[in-house]
């Protein structure tokens, strides 16, 4: 079922039955709810006890007058905007100054016509819907606009949440590149030690050796023959020349096993040597930013490149130095750069 429609109020507050009879007439055939008053005093509870839409107030009436009576409205905060059509049968000026001044918004010279107090009344009830949707679009809109400012600060905090954490993310690979880089560095000083150690160890050990052999090969040439072609003692002779062989021979054994373990990591980094020497310009600047732990972003700003140029790169240089890790490919660079 339907609601019926909205009925727009107006209260008269005049002194005057003829007046307020009248005016009821008018208002009423025009489907407008007329509610009435005989006095200030008594149209101040009629407002509070329902709001108008409109008030049409007279200006003498007994006890306070319509001037007072539309101070009083419009201190009220509640009932300030109901708009008051002030009615008097004074035709000064200053009267009607005075009705603005206190707030009214229009002013009717008694008697009236009908036509006019209608025209009249439509009119600033009209303005005054228009001013109500105003008033509720505005508070729609600044509610919308609170919305979308509070989405948008939301959405700016996560941004600047995202950036710090890209950041530490950035600031995490680059400490742990510098620290697999300083890893790395330390193994292949480790490793050069131990090949500089396992040499040392290897020449006091043939020096001993060849020492030992000396002293035999001493001993066989004092037991070589006289000028007069006789041994002086055969079986002794040849026992030196034994003692130096067993001793020569370990050395000779041991000395080729350590030599090929120590020429391994050199005959297998050949290529990669000369790879190296095949990288592109740019290839190897990307390598060299690789090796110092620079993630891909960084490099592609740093080179003024795209990050999946970057990647393209490194794809690339892993195929020409045949290593499948950046580890293994940050140990490339370093033992390239302790070489140069």
């Amino acid at each position: 079922m339907e609601s019926p429609p909205y009925r727009q109020t107006v209260l008269i507050i005049d002194d005057n039955p003829d007046n307020l009879r009248v005016a009821v007439e008018h208002l009423a055939a025009y489907s407008f709810e007329v509610r009435t008053a005989r006095d200030g005093e008594a149209g101040l509870r009629r407002v509070r006890n329902g709001t108008p839409d409109l008030i049409l107030l007279d200006v003498q009436m007994p006890g306070i007058d319509g001037y007072e009576t539309c101070r009083r409205l419009k201190a009220d905060p509640d009932l300030a905007d109901i708009p008051v059509i002030f009615m008097t049968s004074r035709s000064d000026i200053r009267d009607k100054v005075q009705a603005f001044e206190v707030g009214g918004v229009d002013y009717i010279t008694k008697p009236f016509e009908s036509r006019e107090l209608l025209a009249r009344v439509r009119t600033h009830l009209k303005l005054q819907t228009l001013k109500r949707a105003l008033a509720t679009s505005n508070a729609t809109l600044e509610s919308q606009v609170s919305e979308k400012t509070e989405a948008l600060r939301a959405e700016l905090s996560h941004r600047a949440s995202a950036d710090q954490q890209r950041e530490h993310l950035l600031h995490l690979v680059r400490t742990q590149g510098e620290e697999l880089r300083m890893l790395t560095r330390r193994w292949m000083e480790d490793q050069r030690t131990r090949d500089q150690d396992l040499a040392e160890s290897l020449k006091d050990h043939i020096i001993t050796r060849l020492e030992m052999v000396a002293v035999h090969l001493k001993q066989t040439g004092d037991l070589l023959p006289s000028e007069s072609g006789a041994w002086a003692d055969p079986d002794a002779c040849r026992q030196h020349l034994e003692s130096a062989t067993q001793l020569l021979t370990p050395v000779l054994r041991g000395t080729l096993d350590i030599q090929g373990s120590l020429s391994r990591p050199t005959s297998a980094q050949a290529p990669r040597e000369s790879a190296l020497l095949g990288l592109s310009t740019r290839e190897y600047e990307v390598l060299q930013l690789l090796s110092e732990g620079r993630p891909n972003k960084e490099i592609a700003f740093a080179l003024g490149v795209a990050p999946s140029t970057v990647s393209t790169y490194r794809t690339r240089i892993m195929e020409k130095l045949g290593v499948e890790d950046m580890p293994s490919l940050i140990r490339i660079m370093l033992q390239h750069e302790t070489r140069s």
